[in-house]
């Protein structure tokens, strides 16, 4: 029988969350082609008319949003050698250090609130924030009020986003005067909190969104290839 030498022990996973996209259950558009654009309809409001008057005709407005494509990429260099004396192991840990770069990058942009990354996520130039220098459940229902007063759509993609620590204040914060606390079992006022710990969540920053609004996707399909030949 051939005999394969075992050379290289398990691996051990590196520290990552992995994306917050995957954790709200965003989608994640692929196989676009062309020039991707996003219909953007204009807010209308009806009026009240008596019987039989003309009604005065609304110019429908349909805008577009044109995002700008940006290419996203990582390799390894690795010595054949080391794929023949581990057999799939080293392959396999490749593809998901692979899988783990990508989501440390996409969580990096999306919730940075500076502006300092080549990629804008949801929270840079936010139109509604909240300040404040203590947790009160009165404010943090008024950031969730804040949002709904852009007269968004509301949908079941509300999520709070917040780090560790964050949480763990929540959690420990009684919403008043009797022993229920703000956070409880991963919820806020029904809502879900996602945690994470991606370097531009600070402590002490909560987030909160209808998340079905984000847009993430990428053209055709993502290749892997195998350079055999370089040095």
């Amino acid at each position: 029988e051939p005999f394969t030498p075992v050379t290289v022990g398990p691996v051990v996973d590196s520290l990552t969350d992995g994306t917050i996209y995957g954790m709200l259950g965003i989608k994640i558009q692929s196989g676009m082609k062309g020039a991707w654009k996003i219909p953007v309809r204009n807010r209308y409001t009806a009026t009240v008319v008596g019987e039989g008057v003309t009604v005065v005709g609304t110019d429908y407005k349909l805008d577009k949003v044109t995002p700008t494509p940006k290419r996203l990429a990582i390799g390894f260099d690795e010595t054949r050698e080391a794929f023949i004396e581990a057999g799939d192991s080293v392959g396999m840990d490749i593809l998901q250090g692979m899988k783990d770069a990508i989501a440390e990058t996409i969580n990096s942009f999306m919730f940075d609130t500076t502006g300092a990354s080549s990629l804008k996520g949801f929270f840079v130039n936010a139109k509604t924030k909240k300040t404040a220098t203590s947790y009160t459940y009165k404010t943090i229902l008024g950031l969730k009020a804040s949002v709904d007063k852009t007269k968004i759509r509301r949908d079941n993609s509300a999520a709070y986003v917040m780090n560790s620590a964050t949480a763990a204040e929540l959690e420990a914060t009684p919403k008043g005067s009797g022993d229920k606390m703000i956070l409880e079992e991963g919820k806020i006022n029904g809502i879900p909190v996602f945690i994470t710990n991606a370097d531009n969540v600070a402590d002490g920053v909560i987030h909160f969104g209808y998340f079905s609004y984000g847009l993430l996707g990428f053209f055709g399909n993502i290749d892997v290839s195998i350079d055999t030949q370089s040095k």
